[in-house]
């Protein structure tokens, strides 16, 4: 979190903020080249400072993957030592993924509450029942797989007591078939163990922005929804929104925050999603980072890497938020079908065609660009 974030925030109607240090000893659901160094000394103070607000801090340990050293003493030291710093720091809630973590805090910590990310990809009432189970206090749902099929949502909500959450703006690809690896990367990318040492080419994101500068549709087919369109999901039964993106600058979360407590947007609705024009990895770049994190020559051809520094950074698209009126409607009234997908139903298709803009040169020069440093990653010239 970033120092000026709470100053800009209206808190009226925010019940949580979330964050966790660029590495530590479980990792999380972002590589650590992507978010901003926090000491211990000023992750205490943020925290200090939003419990002040009368708001919860959730500390995110949503790593994945924990190489199985779960299994071993060092990782059971591991994890007893992140749950004792989060009590330490602040924190009253943690997010998990794993479902033994869940049980692990409830055992160590039980005084914290424990949320399950999104990346556990809880999307049928079965799968909720089992974290409710273990003693979860809320979960976060799969926004690749649930967040449009508002009958499964009404469906788990009949089907647990526990608190049921959300994610408003992100755009990952409907069923995405990335998500699992992607999690898995991501978690191994920011663990200050991982003999990765952080490295990572994210091959997930790559492919996912070929497709959606290729084919609009699939942004259109995503689970995100305007904040116009949010009192769909409180009907569902849904208790809160979530929403992202912590590597975007202070500003930039600001007026996401702003859009959805006043449930209007007026101009580009793609300036409530990330994007490089407003994510800190690319606007306020620390090149102590940068260099630790290219300077590893005996792994992948280093002059490559750093050729590729601007690849994600191209020209945001437009997606006029007022021209999406009504867009949610055929997903609220039950009438998309994923067998029918871009065959039998073009609904997403033709919505895409009318309210996505994007300069044919600048979507041709990303797609050029990005194509190439794939085709580089795939047949090993990153490696030579």
């Amino acid at each position: 979190m970033q120092a000026d974030l709470i100053d800009l925030l209206d808190f009226s109607r925010i019940g949580e903020l979330y964050g966790k240090l660029r590495e530590d000893p479980l990792g999380g659901g972002r590589s650590s080249i992507i978010l901003p160094k926090v000491s211990a000394g000023q992750a205490r103070r943020h925290v200090r400072a939003v419990r002040d607000k009368g708001v919860s801090f959730n500390y995110l340990l949503n790593a994945s993957c924990l190489d199985n050293t779960e299994f071993t003493r060092q990782g059971r030291r591991r994890i007893e030592k992140a749950l004792s710093y989060v009590v330490k720091l602040g924190a009253d809630v943690v997010t998990v993924t794993i479902p033994m973590l869940v049980e692990l805090v409830k055992k160590l910590e039980p005084q914290l509450t424990v949320s399950v990310s999104t990346m556990a990809g809880v999307d049928s009432p079965e799968m909720a029942a089992f974290f409710e189970g273990l003693g979860a206090d809320r979960i976060t749902l799969s926004v690749t797989d649930v967040n449009r099929d508002f009958a499964r949502l009404s469906q788990i909500r009949s089907r647990v007591k526990l608190k049921l959450q959300v994610i408003a703006n992100l755009e990952c690809l409907r069923g995405c078939p990335f998500t699992r690896y992607h999690a898995n990367l991501n978690s191994h990318a920011s663990q200050e163990w991982h003999p990765s040492g952080g490295l990572v080419v994210d091959y997930c994101y790559l492919s996912c922005s070929i497709l959606r500068l290729s084919q609009p549709a699939h942004f259109m087919m995503a689970g995100w929804f305007r904040p116009e369109d949010q009192h769909h999901y409180a009907r569902a039964g849904m208790d809160s929104i979530k929403l992202v993106n912590r590597g975007m600058t202070s500003r930039q979360i600001a007026l996401v925050a702003a859009a959805y407590a006043r449930a209007r947007h007026d101009g580009n609705l793609l300036e409530l999603f990330a994007h490089p024009t407003n994510n800190l990895a690319y606007t306020k770049r620390d090149p102590f980072a940068a260099a630790r994190y290219l300077l590893k020559p005996l792994r992948i051809n280093v002059f490559k890497l750093a050729a590729s520094r601007d690849l994600f950074h191209w020209p945001m698209p437009v997606v006029d938020n007022a021209s999406l009126e009504g867009f949610i409607d055929q997903f609220v009234q039950g009438r998309c079908s994923m067998a029918k997908c871009g065959t039998g139903c073009r609904y997403c298709f033709d919505w895409a065609d009318r309210v996505f803009t994007m300069s044919p040169e600048a979507r041709k020069s990303a797609l050029d660009r990005l194509t190439a440093f794939r085709a580089q990653l795939i047949d090993g010239g990153l490696f030579r």
